[in-house]
C-alpha cells in the first residue's frame, strides 16, 4: 500500500507526472527529427506551385496553408496523443491511478479538490470532454473548474509543442506548463480553498497494484482515431479560411483592426486568428506559428489560447451537464482570472522581446 506523508506524496505526485512530462520529451524528439526530412521534401514542392493561381498557391504552400502547417499537426500532435493515451490507460489498468488518488486526497483538500478529482483529470489529459459531459457525478465543481481552465488536453499541450518547436523556442515548455499549472493551483484555491484538516469520508483504500495487460498498449490507437476524426476537419477548414483571408487582402486588414487591441499587450494583430481557433478547438493554436513573436509574446500568446475558455466542445459538455447557470459562472470567473493571470506574461511579452 503507497504511504500518505508528505514525502510519500510528493513522491507520488512526481511518479505521476514525470511520466506524463517524459512523453511530451518524446514527443517532441520523434517530431523533431522527422520535421527536417518533411521540410526538406516540400522545399522540392515549391517550384512546382509557382505557376498555381493566387489562393491555390496560399492554400498549398502559404504561411497557414496545408502542407507548411501539417507537420504542426501530424508530426508533433500524433506522437503525443497516442503516449499520452497509453499511459492513462497503463495508469487505470494497473490500479496506479487509484493509489495516487488516495495518497493525495489529503494534500488536495486546501484546494477544494479530492482524490477522485486527480483521477479523473488525469483521464482528461487526453481528451477533457468525457469528464465534462459527466459534470459533477463524475468530478467536484473544483475539478470542473480546474478541468476547463488548466487541464491541459493532449491536443492543446501537441500545439503548444508545435508553435514552441516551430518558432525555435522549445526550451520555454518547461515554463509555459509550469505557470500552467500554477495558475490552476491559485484559481481552484482562490475559488474553493478550503481550511481545517481533511474531513471524514475520505477514499477507501485501494485494491493492491497489478500488472496491466498488453492490451492497454493499444489504448493510444483509440485516442489517435478519435483525434483525426474530430480534428482534422476543424483543421481542413482553419487553413482554408486562413488562405481565403490572406489571398483577398483581409488577413492583413484583421491584423490592423485587432492591432489596437492586442497591441498594448505585446501581441501581432495576426495573433487573434489563432485565439479564436483555439476556441474551436484547442490546437487551433497551431495558426501561432507562423507569426514573427518573441520568447514572452509567445509565452503569453499560447497561455492564453489555453486558457481564456475551454474548447466549444467542452463547453457543450459542461452545459449539457451542469446546466447553462453554471456554465455562464464558470466562463466569467474563468475569462476574468485569465486575464489577471496574464498580466505578469504581459509585462513579460514587453521586457522579453
Amino acid at each position: 500500500m503507497l504511504a500518505r506523508g508528505r514525502t510519500a506524496s510528493s513522491l507520488l505526485a512526481l511518479l505521476l507526472f514525470l511520466p506524463l512530462y517524459g512523453a511530451v520529451l518524446v514527443a517532441g524528439w520523434v517530431a523533431g527529427g522527422l520535421e527536417g526530412l518533411y521540410r526538406a521534401g516540400l522545399e522540392t514542392l515549391r517550384p512546382w506551385t509557382q505557376g498555381l493561381a493566387p489562393f491555390p498557391r496560399e492554400l498549398l504552400l502559404g504561411p497557414y496553408g496545408l502542407f507548411t502547417l501539417l507537420p504542426l499537426l501530424f508530426l508533433w500532435t500524433l506522437p503525443l496523443v497516442y503516449l499520452y493515451g497509453t499511459l492513462v490507460a497503463l495508469y487505470q489498468a494497473s490500479g496506479l491511478l487509484s493509489h495516487l488518488a488516495w495518497a493525495l486526497d489529503p494534500w488536495l483538500w486546501p484546494l477544494g479538490l479530492r482524490g477522485w478529482d486527480l483521477a479523473r483529470l488525469v483521464a482528461g489529459l487526453g481528451c477533457n470532454v468525457p469528464v465534462a459531459a459527466g459534470g459533477r457525478k463524475a468530478c467536484s465543481a473544483a475539478g470542473l473548474h480546474l478541468l476547463a481552465f488548466a487541464v491541459p488536453c493532449s491536443y492543446q499541450l501537441g500545439a503548444a509543442l508545435a508553435v514552441l518547436a516551430a518558432q525555435g523556442e522549445a526550451r520555454l515548455l518547461p515554463l509555459y506548463l509550469g505557470y500552467l499549472a500554477l495558475s490552476g493551483l491559485l484559481y481552484t484555491w482562490a475559488l474553493f480553498g478550503r481550511k481545517g484538516p481533511l474531513r471524514s469520508g475520505g477514499l477507501p483504500e485501494p485494491p493492491p497494484l497489478s500488472w496491466p495487460r498488453a492490451g492497454a498498449l493499444g489504448a493510444g490507437v483509440g485516442f489517435l482515431g478519435e483525434f483525426l476524426r474530430l480534428a482534422l476537419p476543424l483543421f481542413l477548414g482553419v487553413a482554408l479560411l486562413a488562405a481565403l483571408l490572406q489571398t483577398l487582402g483581409l488577413l492583413p486588414w484583421l491584423a490592423r483592426f485587432l492591432s489596437p487591441l492586442l497591441g498594448p499587450l505585446g501581441l501581432p494583430g495576426e495573433a487573434a486568428l489563432g485565439l479564436l481557433a483555439s476556441f474551436l478547438r484547442k490546437d487551433g493554436a497551431l495558426l501561432l506559428a507562423p507569426l514573427p513573436l518573441g520568447p514572452g509574446a509567445l509565452l503569453l500568446a499560447l497561455y492564453l489560447s489555453g486558457v481564456l475558455s475551454p474548447c466549444l466542445v467542452t463547453l457543450w459538455a459542461l452545459g449539457r451537464a451542469e446546466g447553462m447557470g453554471f456554465l455562464r459562472w464558470l466562463l466569467l470567473r474563468q475569462f476574468l482570472f485569465a486575464w489577471a493571470m496574464a498580466l505578469p506574461l504581459v509585462a513579460l511579452a514587453h521586457l522579453w522581446r
